[in-house]
């Protein structure tokens, strides 16, 4: 939990590449399903933030795979309802198709 509580901060502070590196750790703890980590809601907050780091950096094909994990298992948690990690997840998909001139895709 304080792990990821520091990603947060670190998000919420733009710090974007120590945000990265926090959950991408995070991310390699849930693969070899250790406790309290393998989680959907901890690998959607996760692939949401990593995504926003490439994002940030213009590595958009990157961050438009984290975000479809992020989606993904935004749907496992919510079902329908519509979470802000699932909003500006769809969101932000949306915007890199049209950056790539897919319109019907976003």
């Amino acid at each position: 939990m304080f792990e990821r509580w520091r990603g947060r901060i670190a998000a919420r502070k733009a710090e974007w590449a120590i945000a990265d590196s926090i959950f991408r750790n995070v991310l390699k703890k849930a693969d070899k399903k250790l406790e309290g980590y393998n989680t959907p809601m901890v690998r959607r907050e996760a692939n949401y933030y990593v995504g926003n780091n490439l994002k940030n950096n213009g590595d958009y094909t990157g961050a438009f795979s984290y975000y479809k994990k992020c989606i993904e298992d935004s749907k496992k948690i919510d079902g329908d309802k519509a979470s802000g990690f699932r909003i500006n997840a769809t969101l932000y998909s949306g915007t890199i198709m049209e950056t790539k001139g897919k319109y019907a895709e976003a």
